[in-house]
């Protein structure tokens, strides 16, 4: 959701700090605008913001139920995350410049950023110079890297920080005739130049949004002349600066029209100095003159000839083809220097010649195109027209990470780490040193899908929250896997008490989970409002020595504190950036005194506060360097009282201790336009060491405010359509409650909602006018139905409609058949399974259903056949039941492939495969496999269970 700013806090960063530098470290070649106020910054990730949730918000509607869109949609969440980071950073430093400090922690040590050379972590950029080397922008491990033609790994620079030759996430590179490497260092906001060998000349920029300013730079390129293009993308614009840095021009502004742009991305020149612009969020590529003057366009949203979605990167090969990597298509497409379609490459998969998120495009001297693959973390070398020839690069060396989320500490002093985008576990001593690893992708046994949370019980048992395969793993201490049960929708975070219960934060579905050492299911509590005891996107989650249970309630900005068994007891926090306030807070632990440390993740700080909620410090600050972070989103406490943070986005991990305590005194003086305080310090020496006497450090801090601010504001018009957020489009709910959700609008006053059944246009089921939040729980609806909602924003000018979604709410189960239904076991292979009845549906949909009486074992089959009746099946669903467990899947015409579709089970007992078409007068048949003799958390073994079948005609 957008920030929430009081006007009393905008008066104080006024009059604190009207203006703060973002990296004051940051040599420029060139002097640069000051820095941009905090509410300058907050005004423009409005707007940013809103434009990452409609992109979500497509996403979503495309295919709520995949995978793969899933995997973009975190992608999304993490660039807004960014953008707010840079804000929170600039209103932190003006807020707490003069504030007295609290107990302090200091840096101990960082691991995860030293990977060998020639490995790579998810490429971006990527270049060739006259001699046909290779430079990639070797972004998660913030170095660039040469190559020669081969692949042959020749030289690297580069490591992660904010001084001069050092990076913090750099995505775009390009290379001048003179040999000159020029580097979009793009989250440090500037253009840094060296030579050939690696060698720093120059560097300029800095974060901001007057001309030779940036937010978050991406593409770069360089004309015969040496003229020097970068596209800064957060800003929608593209700058051209002389070879040294000195502004010469700009165009383009937010929007779809010619010349504007919605997160442009991949910049490239030809021979003649057209300048050609992957206009990514738009779907299209624009072309302009040398000086900015529009010349065409070519592309639109979809998956055919000339078709784009995202397209990243561009590059124009000597006689004038331009080469542009459909990046969420995976595949390259290959225009005219007027851009008419002529080929294309390229699909899904690791394979040779096939993407994953394919970004960066350089071409050499002969024609032939390298490509930043970018998820599959290698370069790709192909022909010009698209033959595949060579490739290089791979990472994930052990003890390199990339984007660690949760952090748990084993009784061996082991530092246990969720390496979410490398699908595994990694292992590590307490001083760094990498110890072990499990895991790989995918949906077995141990192995995860973007696992996020990890926590050890006194035994050193390991629990992992295996996020997108909605499920929690057990494994033994030394990784060997144990049990795994599901569920949930969406874990994010797992905790264990001193009895072995197991709590996991089911984020998706608003609540709590709690089991047994072995995954039987105990309790739940759960909730999606902002009042006491509910949640919104709970992630991160704790328990103290007593078996008091604490969650990080992330979309609410606060923590809730609980019982062992669920009863409410108290909760701390709001919205904001001031000591005890969070943006989005996800990560949390307790050490040994009972105190409370969260990772508060986009201010990029761990803040610690006692059992009860009073704040008692602050550490970190947002940067790449050492004591910096970036998007934290996981902490964990030793028994010595060190501090572990997952610095995510830094792909770091972090290591704090606390300092010695202190007195603190301040005695300030100001007039109208500075203000000297006069801080004196007396530390305190404990233990065996003695100070005579006791030594006083008096600091004399001035800071200096001649500005006079003025603030002008905003004038509305009718406010613009609300984006819908949850339940996502097309979800099935299991309550007759539900939460709606939408974006706080800009310029709206209030809101209504409308809910009608069946269709946009069907009963009117609930209304509301005047609501004074963008939240809203419905009343309670009919099981078996479907609703559609829309929500309006509304002020004094007039209302916009936001568009239609849909939503189901499950029909109760079906009671269990009658003895008169049981059906005659059929012997499959050695061991005998059942066959269910042969049903035909009557018009307009039927429920049927069956139950076998024999058993049935770990993988052997237990079949049922349905034969459809003469008419079309719009849906067809399968529920099976296992003592206590449900397994349900819904499959649509459309969606199979051939004559066969298999679907994966995510809770882990097997899966149900579908033989046969959805057409009149076929047979479909289904057989359940078990992959597990006695499934854990049923209740029972795999017998007298029962399925039920039901479908729907047009």
């Amino acid at each position: 959701m957008k920030p929430r700013i009081s006007a009393t806090l905008w008066f104080s960063l006024f009059f604190a700090l009207i203006f703060v530098s973002v990296s004051s470290s940051i040599l420029f070649a060139n002097s640069a605008p000051a820095s941009p106020s905090a509410s300058e910054c907050f005004a423009r990730a409005q707007n940013k913001i809103a434009r990452i949730k409609e992109k979500l918000a497509r996403i979503e509607q495309s295919a709520p139920s995949v995978l793969l869109p899933r995997i973009v949609a975190r992608q999304l969440e993490q660039r807004k995350a960014g953008t707010l980071a840079k804000c929170s950073a600039l209103a932190r430093a003006a807020e707490s410049s003069l504030a007295p400090a609290a107990q302090s922690y200091s840096f101990v040590r960082q691991w995860g950023d030293t990977p060998p050379d020639g490995e790579i972590s998810y490429p971006v950029g990527i270049a060739v110079d006259s001699s046909n080397n290779v430079y990639v922008a070797d972004t998660r491990n913030n170095r660039i890297q040469k190559f020669d033609s081969a692949g042959n790994f020749v030289l690297q620079w580069g490591q992660i920080g904010n001084v001069t030759g050092q990076f913090w996430q750099p995505e775009g590179i390009a290379i001048d005739s003179s040999g000159n490497v020029f580097v979009a260092d793009t989250r440090n906001d500037r253009i840094q130049k060296f030579s050939s060998s690696g060698a720093f000349i120059s560097a300029w920029g800095g974060y901001g949004f007057s001309n030779g300013q940036f937010d978050s730079p991406s593409g770069v390129a360089v004309d015969a002349n040496g003229n020097v293009f970068v596209v800064d993308s957060g800003n929608s614009r593209i700058q051209k600066f002389s070879n040294t840095g000195t502004f010469l021009t700009k165009w383009g502004d937010f929007g779809s029209g010619d010349s504007e742009f919605f997160e442009p991305k991949g910049v490239a020149v030809d021979s003649n100095g057209n300048v050609f612009v992957a206009d990514s969020w738009n779907n299209r590529v624009q072309k302009f003159s040398n000086t900015g003057v529009y010349a065409a366009q070519w592309g639109s949203y979809g998956a055919g000839n000339s078709e784009f979605d995202q397209p990243e990167g561009v590059a124009v090969e000597s006689n004038g083809n331009v080469f542009v990597s459909d990046m969420y298509n995976d595949r390259i497409q290959k225009f005219t220097n007027a851009g008419e379609y002529s080929t294309q490459w390229g699909d899904y998969g690791s394979a040779n010649g096939n993407f994953v998120f394919p970004e960066g495009l350089a071409t050499d001297t002969s024609g032939n195109l390298f490509v930043a693959d970018s998820w599959n973390n290698r370069i790709q070398k192909f022909s010009n027209a698209g033959a595949f020839s060579a490739k290089f690069g791979y990472g994930a060396a052990d003890g390199q990470m990339q984007y660690p989320y949760g952090v748990a500490i084993q009784t061996n002093g082991h530092i246990l780490v969720a390496d979410s985008n490398n699908q595994r576990i990694q292992a590590f001593s307490n001083v760094g040193a990498f110890v072990a690893k499990w895991g790989s992708y995918g949906f077995g046994n141990g192995q995860f899908s973007y696992p996020d949370g990890v926590a050890v019980d006194m035994n050193s048992n390991v629990f992992v929250a295996d996020t997108f395969n909605n499920r929690a793993q057990k494994f033994n201490s030394a990784g060997t896997f144990q049990t795994t049960w599901g569920g949930l929708n969406l874990p994010e975070g797992i905790a264990v008490d001193t009895n072995g219960n197991v709590f996991v934060a089911d984020t998706q579905n608003n609540q709590v989970q709690e089991f047994d050492n072995t995954g039987t299911f105990v309790r739940s509590w759960d909730g999606s409002a902002s009042g006491n005891g509910s949640f919104y996107q709970p992630e991160g989650i704790a328990v103290d020595a007593n078996g008091n249970v604490y969650v990080a309630d992330t979309g609410n900005h606060r923590v809730l504190k609980f019982s062992n068994t669920g009863s409410f007891l108290t909760e701390w926090g709001s919205e904001g950036f001031n000591d005890g306030e969070f943006e989005y807070p996800r990560g949390i632990d307790v050490d040994m005194n009972g105190d409370i440390f969260v990772a508060d993740s986009i201010n990029s700080r761990i803040q610690k506060f006692t059992s009860t909620g009073a704040f008692a410090a602050s550490f970190g600050a947002n940067g790449p360097g050492s004591g910096q972070l970036y998007i934290s989103e996981g902490v964990a406490v030793d028994a010595n009282g060190h501090v572990f943070v997952a610095d995510t986005f830094n792909n770091l991990i972090q290591e704090f201790q606390p300092d010695q305590t202190g007195t603190l005194t301040s005695t300030p003086t100001s007039t109208s336009s500075t203000h000297t305080p006069t801080r004196t310090f007396t530390p305190q020496a404990t233990g065996s060491v003695t100070a005579t006497p006791s030594p006083t450090i008096t600091v004399t801090p001035t800071a200096t405010n001649s500005a006079t601010p003025t603030i002008t504001p905003t004038v509305c018009a009718k406010p613009p359509k609300p984006l819908l957020l949850a339940p996502p489009n097309k979800s099935i709910s299991k309550k007759q409650q539900v939460k709606l959700d939408w974006d706080d609008t800009i310029c709206a006053t209030k809101y209504q909602i409308v809910i009608r059944q069946d269709s946009k246009k069907g009963p009117k089921i609930d209304s509301k006018k005047n609501l004074l939040a963008s939240k809203y729980k419905t009343k309670s609806l009919t099981p078996g139905k479907t609703f559609f909602w829309r929500s309006s924003a509304c002020n004094g000018e007039g209302c916009s409609n936001s568009i239609w979604w849909r939503f189901s709410i499950k029909a109760p189960p079906t009671p269990t058949p009658s003895p008169t239904r049981t059906r005659t076991r059929t012997p499959v292979g050695p061991t005998p399974t059942s066959t269910g009845p042969t049903v035909t549906p009557p018009p307009g949909g039927a429920v049927k259903d069956g139950r076998w009486t024999g058993t049935t074992s770990q993988g052997k089959a237990l079949s049922f056949n349905v034969t459809g009746g003469g008419k079309a099946w719009n849906t067809f669903k399968v529920q099976i039941v296992i003592g206590a467990c449900q397994i349900d899947n819904t499959i649509s015409p459309g969606s199979i492939q051939g004559n066969t579709m298999e679907v994966y089970v995510p809770i882990g007992f097997g899966h149900v495969t579908y033989n046969g078409t959805f057409t009149s007068s076929t047979t479909l048949s289904g057989t359940y496999t078990a992959s597990n003799a006695s499934p854990p958390g049923c209740g029972g073994s795999l017998s007298n269970g029962s399925w039920t079948a039901h479908w729907t005609s047009p």
